[in-house]
């Protein structure tokens, strides 16, 4: 049987009601539930969300789930609890103010440099949003800072928040004020027809461009052609959509047509290995593999899909069809039909290595009813892909040059499974390799923002209202613009040498990372608030007078400056405004139950500070309110440097290595114990698992480990850190490593290859390693070189708050700022076993790690970082390595002694203690 992506939204806990939760309201809005249970949070819990009712009157589910959940499937609430709170998304529409929507556009645009207003419909993983992505990321890179206003929200909306501040329009937002807070000189790009409405709505379509991917026929059933038509200046992607609208729309704005993009496809051989054996472990020895791409609903004709497949699978029954994209709710249930019948499909769902799964493909089948491009077509025909289509309204027939380099089309679904098998059986590597050379010569994603920028930035320096200077730095643009995309730039660069070009790499490079480093500098005043926590979970102690509490009520209305005692840190998970926490606690507590709290609300807090009860400070002594707030602290991650390690013959040790192992993927650790033969050295495998079912395929597959049970809590943290707190003293050096996966985010798909072929590259890798731990005095920790998506720094984020709690009164000294901080991302590493001493003596049990399918803020990622921390109390350094084959080509491989030397020259944190 095939699989569908399902949601890795864990379900609420029926324990803990959230601090949304209003039992009395609920029971008076629902009176068949008063008459039934007194448990109303209990019945929300497991009846009431998926019944469509609220959990209170400050969350509307059907705005929310309209406004941020894009794709079918999530509950609400419980997608508000698990990830729309982090994100900072609404639980429900507010009458935001004209002077409120204002300010925010005004933040939004503040100290940005060269900012752009990109304008969407959604965050869905769609062509239309994903094309945005790629757009932004290209103006980021040549120096602009991307602002977006989305209509709604979706599952892209983190991918859209880190390249620039993201606004959701249907959260409530005043969007005639927010468009008059736009400068008259700013660039405004609109994605899609919609993206036209959202700019006319905000009062700046006559100085927008529009990107018009959407058919004529589409935008006249949507009434979008009167927003289109209203542009400044209108994009089409195919020539057919430029002719047809220039025919419909009145009055007629400025038509362009510029093809879509191709970027640079980028398959890897062992990408495209692992999908054929993913593919080969779902439906044995696949003959042929014939895919379809997008969101897969009625337009994109995912119904003749599937039944071009089963026409192709009664002729071959080994042939094996993907569908790459989200399915809407209309496509489920024929896949789910599809699926009974034997039809061997897979459904990967969106994926960032889309290139591996075209490399592995036969044939792309291209069954839209109606599509301006599909970009998805020329992207998998960039590897080599050839594709059959179906005969309808596809905007890919206008150019006959590109369809007789990369496919066909025909008339129905019977001749599309017949020509689809005789173009899988006479295609040839040879054919292959020139149907891609065709189209990554016909246009770059680069050179088709260039052509996009053009149009944006000359409509910036029409604008009535642009003075002087505004004038002079867009005319420079575009003279800059031209002289790349002409041969006047190139013949330069000649004359000057290659020191020029470097230097215009460089400067590309770093102008946004300068400009992301001075906005992080940009700090706000905090909201003062104090509570006091014990074990029993009670707000007040007897040697203390019982303050005013504030409750969630009040809460959240607070404002920067303000100052009140709180029931408890959980009701900040509401608050609009960071906080600068003061818990008053008595020494020798233990802290889980604060921890627990902690995790609701770790996004509100900005700083911690504890005090004893038994010495609390006067105005905790009296009742009184905390002291004033502070501001936050704009101090980003410290960068991430790596090495590459010279290659070293074996390495012998007086005690085997211990390397421990959590596996809850079993796939992953057939992988991990591949990778674990080439140590040439004793090893003592200690595995941890969730089940006794994976633990006796475990012990089929590793006879010789150590393999324990451990419930389903903390991740892989809590099994190998304190699980086998014990097993660490029979070693001198350990290893650390888990089955990860990061479902949250598809582009950190080959995180753990990364991190497998930086700690275990090679016999003499390894070894070189092991040399490192061994043969330098200060060195204690070896992590694997930060995956590229991660970017170039770490920090604590939302941990910072969790960590002081937890280390409070036990000997620790104060916990380094972000800009010094220093740990192994993903949570696998090589130590000597005494670096991880301090963080184990901390004796965290169990039952403390929540099951939280939280991707941050959660006790565990705390500890993640402590364990870098950890290395420093020791008294060591720690290193970070580069995979086999260093990502930039100019690393040069160091020995132990030359990389303690560059160590000790580096700044960095360090404990002495």
């Amino acid at each position: 049987m095939g699989t569908r992506r399902t949601s890795t939204t864990a379900a609420l806990d029926a324990r803990r009601p959230d601090a949304l939760f209003d039992p009395a309201w609920y029971f008076a809005t629902y009176p068949d539930v008063a008459a039934v249970t007194r448990d109303g949070w209990g019945h929300f819990v497991a009846h009431g969300e998926r019944e469509g009712r609220s959990p209170g009157p400050s969350f509307d589910p059907d705005f929310y789930r309209r406004t941020h959940l894009a794709l079918e499937g999530t509950h609400p609430f419980t997608h508000y609890v698990t990830q729309g709170r982090l994100r900072g998304h609404a639980p429900r529409a507010v009458a935001v103010t004209a002077a409120q929507s204002r300010r925010a556009m005004r933040a939004a645009l503040q100290d940005r440099l060269n900012p752009v207003l990109l304008v969407g419909n959604d965050a869905r993983s769609a062509g239309g949003p994903l094309l945005l992505l790629e757009i932004a990321r290209r103006l980021r890179a040549r120096g602009r800072s991307p602002v977006f206003l989305l209509k709604q929200g979706g599952p892209l909306f983190d991918r859209f928040a880190a390249l620039g501040p993201t606004m959701i329009a249907d959260e409530g937002w005043d969007l005639a004020a927010l468009g008059a807070e736009l400068p008259a000189d700013l660039p405004i790009l609109a994605n899609t027809g919609w993206g036209a409405l959202l700019a006319e709505r905000l009062g700046v379509a006559q100085r927008s461009t529009v990107l018009v991917h959407e058919m004529p026929d589409y935008l006249v059933a949507q009434d979008l052609l009167g927003p289109v038509s209203r542009a400044r200046a209108v994009v089409t992607s195919m020539p057919v959509m430029e002719a047809e609208l220039a025919r419909l729309l009145v009055p007629s704005p400025r038509l362009r047509t510029i093809i879509p993009g191709i970027r640079t496809p980028s398959p890897s051989r062992r990408g495209e290995r692992r999908v054929r054996r993913r593919l080969a472990a779902q439906y044995a020895s696949p003959s042929r593999v014939f895919l379809g791409a997008g969101y897969a609903d009625e337009r994109k004709g995912f119904d003749l899909f599937l039944d071009a497949a089963q026409k192709i699978a009664a002729v071959d029954a080994r042939a094996t069809f993907v569908w790459l994209g989200e399915l809407s709710g209309w496509a489920r249930p024929m896949a789910d039909r599809a699926l009974s019948r034997g039809l061997r499909l897979a459904l990967p769902g969106f994926r960032a290595d889309a290139d591996d799964w075209y490399a592995a493909t036969d044939v792309y089948l291209l069954t839209s009813r109606q599509d301006p491009g599909p970009t998805t077509v020329m992207n998998a025909a960039g590897i080599g892909v050839p594709f059959v289509g179906l005969d309808a309204d596809i905007g890919l027939r206008a150019l006959p040059d590109v369809i007789a380099a990369t496919g066909e089309f025909v008339a129905d679904t019977d001749a599309l499974a017949a020509r689809a098998q005789e173009v899988a059986r006479t295609s040839s590597a040879g054919t292959r390799v020139r149907r891609a050379a065709f189209v990554r010569s016909y246009q770059s994603l680069d050179r088709y923002v260039d052509s996009l920028e053009e149009v944006v930035t000359e409509g910036a320096s029409a604008g009535a209202r642009i003075g002087f200077a505004g004038r002079a730095r867009a005319r420079v643009r575009l003279v800059s613009l031209r002289m790349r995309q002409s041969n006047l730039l190139p013949s330069l660069v000649q004359r000057t040498g290659a020191a020029a070009l470097r230097t215009i790499r460089v400067v590309r490079r770093r102008v946004p990372v300068v400009a992301a480093h001075a906005a992080a500098l940009v700090t706000r005043r905090l909201v003062s608030v104090a509570v006091v926590q014990t074990s029993s979970g009670r707000s007040t102690l007897e040697s203390l007078p019982d303050p005013v509490h504030q409750d969630a009520s009040a809460i959240v209305r607070l404002a920067p400056g303000d100052r009140v005692w709180a029931e408890s840190p959980r009701v900040l998970a509401v608050m609009p405004e960071q906080a600068d926490l003061h818990i008053v606690r008595r020494t020798g507590e233990t802290p889980w139950a604060l921890v627990r709290d902690l995790e609701s609300s770790a996004r509100r807090v900005a700083r911690v500070t504890q005090y004893d009860a038994a010495t609390a400070p006067r105005w905790a002594r009296t009742g009184g309110l905390p002291p004033r707030p502070r501001r936050g602290s704009g101090v980003g991650g410290v960068p991430h440097p790596s090495v590459t390690l010279a290659p070293r013959g074996s390495i012998r040790l007086p005690r085997s290595i211990g390397v421990f192992v959590h596996a809850y993927y079993l796939d992953l650790a057939v992988q991990i114990a591949e990778r674990l033969a080439i140590i040439d050295h004793p090893v003592s495998l200690y595995v941890s698992t969730t089940d006794e079912a994976r633990a006796d395929q475990l012990r089929s597959l590793l006879p010789d480990a150590v393999i324990r049970v451990f419930p389903n809590q903390g991740r892989d943290i809590a099994p190998k850190v304190f699980g086998f707190a014990p097993e660490h003293a029979d070693h001198d050096i350990v290893l650390h490593l888990h089955t990860k996966r990061s479902p949250h985010r598809s582009d950190l798909s080959g995180w753990m290859s990364h991190i497998l072929d930086c700690l275990l590259p090679s016999p003499e890798g390894v070894a070189a390693i092991l040399a490192l731990l061994t043969e330098t005095e200060r060195i204690g920790m070896v992590g694997p070189a930060l995956h590229p998506s991660l970017g170039e720094t770490v920090q604590w984020g939302p941990n910072r708050a969790i960590a002081e709690v937890v280390t409070w009164g036990r000997g620790w000294p104060a916990l380094p700022e972000s800009d010094r901080l220093s740990f192994a991302a993903g949570s696998m590493f090589w130590a000597r076993s005494s670096a991880l001493r301090a963080v184990q003596q901390l004796e965290i049990p169990t039952e403390a790690f929540s099951d939280s399918p939280e991707t941050d803020g959660t006790l565990a990622h705390a500890v993640e970082r402590l364990i870098g921390v950890s290395c420093g109390v020791a008294g060591f350094d720690q290193v970070f390595v580069n995979p086999v084959e260093p990502p930039t080509g100019e690393t040069t491989p160091l020995t132990p002694a030359e990389v303690e030397r560059i160590v000790r020259r580096r700044r960095g944190f360090r404990h002495d203690g």
